[in-house]
């Protein structure tokens, strides 16, 4: 009988460990989840972050589609250019189905959680026992360099802070297996990460996952030679390619502007 529920729970330790890093997410934010009328807000986020993100939700609405130009700022200057938000983000789909103070405060709860359950995979994905996988996903997940974006109301630099050990997670599922799926993956949450879009992030995280991925690939070719991993290094340039075209939506008006 001991052995049964023992077996029981390492198969289900993973769902035990999210429960809990969700309980914790809505106690630390209960103020703001128990209060409908509530808001999460920073200084970044009244001055400029909401009047973004309202002008461009309106405009959806209306049914003008994503504007490239917002007329209310000084004489009139470029929106998508500027990259105003997490404008092609999944989550700013919240924007348009509830009141746009709660969506944002709503996307905060959400990335804190992630942010955990993320970190947990990537642990597991290095092989550490489930117990301190668990740990190691509540230390990330309450961390001040997560939690503290709360401040400023930095929803972008959450979201690609959350991003980072999935990231990870595929990369090692990848690196370990040589099957396409993980790359193409990691490959979608780089684009994430440029539609959060927070981009100094996405390009300091990319920078480590290349670092990390080159002594991996070092070390197999060492031991195997430079030609077995051939195909890994294709696949890891694949995964950046996947992830430039998929963010073009964010990047081309940029681009354009630029020219």
């Amino acid at each position: 009988m001991t052995g049964g529920i023992g077996s029981w729970n390492r198969r289900h330790f993973g769902w035990i460990a999210a429960a809990i890093a969700g309980f914790l997410t809505l106690w630390f934010y209960r103020g703001f989840v128990f209060d409908g009328s509530a808001m999460l807000y920073g200084d970044d986020m009244i001055n400029e972050g909401w009047q973004l993100r309202s002008f461009g939700v309106e405009e959806i609405r209306s049914g003008r589609g994503f504007p490239l130009w917002n007329p209310f700022v000084y004489g009139g200057q470029p929106y998508l250019a500027i990259l105003p938000g997490p404008v092609f983000y999944p989550t700013s789909l919240l924007y348009l189905i509830m009141p746009l103070h709660r969506a944002i405060g709503w996307t905060f709860v959400l990335h804190t959680f992630l942010s955990g359950v993320f970190a947990y995979l990537a642990a597991r994905s290095i092989r550490l026992e489930r117990m301190p996988a668990a740990v190691a996903g509540l230390a990330f997940m309450v961390a001040g360099f997560v939690v503290s974006t709360l401040y400023g109301g930095h929803d972008g630099r959450m979201f690609a802070m959350a991003l980072i050990p999935l990231a990870f997670t595929f990369l090692e599922r990848g690196l370990d297996s040589g099957r396409m799926q993980w790359f193409l993956a990691l490959g979608v949450v780089i684009a994430l990460q440029i539609f959060t879009p927070h981009i100094q992030l996405m390009y300091y995280s990319s920078l480590a996952l290349t670092l990390y991925a080159a002594m991996r690939i070092g070390q197999r070719a060492r031991a195997e030679g430079a030609k077995a991993v051939l195909p890994l290094v294709g696949l890891w340039a694949l995964a950046f390619g996947v992830a430039a075209l998929v963010g073009l939506a964010q990047l081309l008006p940029t681009v354009q502007i630029l020219d």
